[in-house]
């Protein structure tokens, strides 16, 4: 055989095996590739769960907020006007009617408020409560003794429990207690 023929060959040799090697490194690599691409949906998938129920969990805590909210601000409107309109006058056996239907309202909220809420906010919902039951005790209990500024004392925890609530959902603190009554 000539010298080119060698060349020829050894190059032909060399070339197949170059060629046959690279196929199976990319073949290799393709799979891994493959195998993370797989692997990145998957976690960019479970991290769109997560984040959805993350979403849904606050949503979820959002709108017990607002109920025991509501709740707290009726029983405090209520006991306001219990303790302002004269005894025997429309208006004062309306507050009555709000505060039975709030205080019965506030047993489904004690539930939600249980179940999900961290500790610190279910402290000052039931703090506040507790003030505002102090309030309808004096109110409707003859020989209870009213504090000397019942409704601030109530409003304070009211403000307390809001912010709570605020500081559960990354909310900034409000200064002011307001009703609707109010604003």
């Amino acid at each position: 055989m000539e010298a080119g023929t060698w060349v020829a060959l050894v190059l032909g040799i060399g070339g197949a095996g170059w060629a046959i090697t690279q196929f199976f490194v990319t073949r290799k690599d393709t799979r891994e590739r493959d195998e993370r691409d797989r692997l990145g949906a998957q976690a960019s998938a479970q991290h769109e769960r997560d984040t959805e129920l993350e979403r849904r969990w606050v949503q979820e805590k959002r709108l017990i907020y607002v109920r025991t909210q509501t709740v707290l601000s009726d029983l405090l409107d209520a006991r306001t006007d219990m303790l302002t309109k004269p005894v025997g006058s429309p208006e004062r056996q309306a507050a009555i009617d709000t505060d039975n239907a709030a205080s019965i309202l506030m047993n489904s909220v004690h539930a939600e408020i249980n179940l999900l809420a961290p500790d610190a906010v279910r402290d000052a919902v039931f703090a506040a409560e507790q003030a505002l039951e102090e309030v309808g005790a004096a109110l409707l209990i003859d020989g209870v003794r009213t504090p000397p500024d019942p409704i601030g004392a109530a409003t304070e925890s009211c403000r307390a429990a809001l912010n709570a609530m605020r500081a559960d959902l990354g909310i900034g603190p409000v200064r002011d207690w307001r009703t609707a009554i109010e604003d």
